[in-house]
């Protein structure tokens, strides 16, 4: 299969590393960055473009750009091009143009040199052409790979931007707290592989939840957001946690939901 490369960051050169040990062949790669689009294009031995418009013809063009970038860089295909997939677990399909179109998206934070077939990749495709290269391009990435529909997806990236962008967050305002009051920030680890652990092997989430908001433990509350009473946006964060994490667990018995 030929494909057209579009992009230099982390997924495209991600794809190259991949897709150069399938069977699949770079006919054509553009780059904003010159000098970046020729070093990857020298390792996938193929041409670099100075115009997408520039780009040959091929079975599926690979769209790894950014999010915003994407609608944009599908106007600037060849006419002839009729396959195209993106690789964003946000941006809707519709933003691409091409006949025959595509998402695949893997469920990881990704780095060029990631070579681990467990990572889930979801595709969502608008007909069976696509479906049938989405396919191809996710088994040479993947072991694990999920159809899905456009909304199933968004729900999808939602999750992921609640477990993972959210979760590391709350990781790195507990690391500056760590650091401003001269406390070590790797007592944490433990705890934290912890309850991977536990979610690993199948327990569920809301199950396993303790803390002074699930116990209702008032005192302990007040006194946590009175030390962040200097950081007015970190206390309404600690807020917002506790009071969903009282509305999940409010029909406890004997259980109040407030938390003054």
């Amino acid at each position: 299969m030929t494909y057209t490369l579009i992009g230099t960051g982390n997924m495209a050169k991600y794809l190259a590393n991949h897709l150069s040990s399938s069977d699949f062949q770079c006919v054509g790669l553009y780059g904003r960055n010159s000098e970046k689009a020729n070093n990857l294009a020298s390792l996938l031995q193929t041409q670099s473009v100075e115009k997408i418009s520039e780009l040959p013809l091929s079975d599926v063009c690979l769209i790894a750009v950014s999010d915003q970038a994407i609608e944009s860089v599908s106007k600037q295909l060849p006419k002839g091009q009729t396959t195209a997939i993106h690789f964003a677990g946000s941006a809707t399909i519709s933003q691409i143009f091409q006949q025959n179109k595509g998402v695949v998206w893997p469920i990881y934070s990704i780095s060029p040199e990631l070579h681990d077939k467990q990572i889930p990749v979801v595709i969502e495709c608008n007909n069976e052409q696509a479906n049938l290269i989405a396919n191809q391009i996710a088994a040479s990435l993947t072991n694990q790979i999920v159809a899905v529909r456009a909304l199933e997806r968004q729900w999808l990236h939602l999750c992921a931007v609640l477990i993972n962008n959210f979760g590391n967050h709350l990781n790195a305002i507990s690391k500056q707290l760590c650091t401003e009051n001269g406390l070590p920030f790797q007592l944490f680890l433990p705890i934290l592989q912890q309850t991977i652990e536990k979610i690993n092997k199948g327990e569920d989430p809301k199950q396993i939840q303790t803390g002074p908001a699930r116990r209702k433990d008032h005192l302990t509350l007040e006194r946590h957001l009175s030390l962040l009473s200097e950081q007015p946006t970190w206390r309404d964060l600690y807020l917002s946690c506790t009071k969903s994490i009282l509305e999940m667990y409010k029909n406890d018995q004997g259980m109040g939901n407030s938390i003054i």
